[in-house]
């Protein structure tokens, strides 16, 4: 598997991030929640064309839809953070304030692939999400919906056994960011669709594509649609 982890980093298709804006505002009086993203290369939008179509444009559609619009939003994200890398990220980005327009409501985090890849060990792994919520709190943000790892074990550009092996890591993963979770008021553990259609996967075979996306981006909408409003 060793081998095989080295292969894939020395031969794996390498996408560019979705290009297209990373904020946005709404002129829509009624809309009050300011939405951050935060994350990995799944969140910059490695995958698809731009960002209309990846994790952000398709989630900010979703809750527009859905008559929810938030009215600021702002994605922070770069290809291959870690959770380790993420407090840092967001500071640099924002820039640390009390002005109003460096605080947001809601936040959407979006990492631990690199984690599992990197072998990071769980405890490490959560107290840098502990971090990661103190950062976000530090910027206003009163509930954070942590995205679930996705299956593994269900990526094509994976070869087995590294492929299943990394699906049970993820798997643990999770079920830790479950109970991490669950000992936080304002954090939210979001478990992801199976997401078990290869169709669902950019050309990589490592990252959603646009349909994934959309998948993905519906399932944290839901969740968001059931949160107390932010006042």
């Amino acid at each position: 598997m060793l081998w095989q982890g080295r292969r894939v980093r020395r031969l794996a298709l390498r996408l560019p991030e979705a290009a297209g804006a990373r904020e946005g505002d709404s002129l829509a009086h009624e809309s009050r929640t300011r939405l951050l993203i935060v994350g990995d290369s799944s969140a910059a939008g490695v995958g698809v064309a731009d960002q209309s179509q990846a994790l952000s444009g398709r989630l900010v559609a979703a809750l527009s839809a859905a008559g929810a619009t938030p009215r600021r939003w702002r994605l922070i994200a770069r290809t291959g953070a870690a959770a380790a890398d993420l407090p840092a990220l967001v500071d640099q980005d924002l820039k640390p304030s009390s002005a109003c327009d460096q605080h947001f409501d809601l936040a959407i985090v979006v990492v631990g692939v690199n984690d599992v890849t990197q072998a990071t060990p769980i405890v490490r792994w959560l107290d840098n999400l502990d971090r990661i919520h103190a950062r976000l709190r530090y910027h206003g943000v009163r509930t954070t919906l942590y995205s679930g790892l996705p299956p593994m074990e269900r990526f094509t550009a994976l070869p087995q056994p590294l492929r299943s092996w990394l699906g049970l890591q993820a798997r643990r993963y999770d079920r830790a960011l479950g109970h991490w979770s669950q000992a936080q008021p304002d954090a939210v553990h979001v478990v992801l669709p199976r997401l078990d259609d290869a169709s669902l996967l950019a050309s990589d075979g490592f990252h959603p594509g646009a349909a994934g996306c959309e998948v993905w981006a519906q399932a944290l909408a839901r969740t968001i649609a059931v949160l107390p409003p932010q006042k």
